[in-house]
């Protein structure tokens, strides 16, 4: 019960934090435009999420099999990144006419990925704390992988809070939905 309730305590008051209090502070939270201070932002929580989880990954002994993991993983990102490239395409077809919504959302420059980039990384923190969770309390592999999909999913609902269309959180929750599904295959058997 503790890892999960760190880890929903942690990535809920993470999202709090991006949607109102960087504003507050006067911070637009884009990631184009203040890629450092929002890289910072989730440096500080993947910290704080390495402190409060680290029990979990001690004695943890990812890739046991080597050969499948050199198969199984080059293919599911392949799969994954032609599945968000032509089956979820984001950016291109997003409609900005809302006067609410700042420019910088409108267009993604290169800098928009190092703060992704650690965003992902506290994201993945705390699924692989939830996965070695569920399977410390020995549910199935079928059950991790339905919770997952349900939490990682789900938690993109959150991108609402950032004025973002419906229709991209939507193609992110899916998109989520189905990481959340592999991720549990991944960590616990591959």
């Amino acid at each position: 019960m503790w890892t999960l309730g760190s880890i929903g305590a942690t990535w809920t008051v993470s999202d709090l934090g991006y949607y109102f209090l960087l504003p507050a502070l006067g911070l637009s939270g884009s990631y184009s435009t203040e890629p450092s201070v929002i890289a910072l932002y989730y440096a500080i929580w993947v910290l704080i999420a390495i402190a409060l989880l680290r029990h979990r990954f001690q004695g943890w002994r990812p890739f046991e099999n080597c050969w499948l993991a050199y198969m199984v993983i080059p293919l599911s990102l392949g799969t994954f990144t032609l599945f968000a490239a032509y089956a979820l395409p984001l950016l291109p077809q997003i409609s900005w006419t809302e006067p609410w919504h700042p420019p910088e959302i409108r267009i993604a420059t290169a800098w928009y990925f190092l703060p992704k980039s650690v965003e992902v990384l506290f994201q993945q923190l705390l699924i692989v704390a939830l996965v070695l969770a569920l399977s410390a309390q020995r549910c199935s592999l079928l059950k991790i992988s339905v919770c997952c999909t349900i939490l990682f999913g789900g938690t993109h609902a959150l991108l609402a809070f950032g004025g973002l269309p419906a229709r991209y959180v939507i193609r992110s929750m899916v998109a989520a939905s189905a990481f959340g599904c592999t991720f549990p295959y991944l960590l616990l058997r591959v």
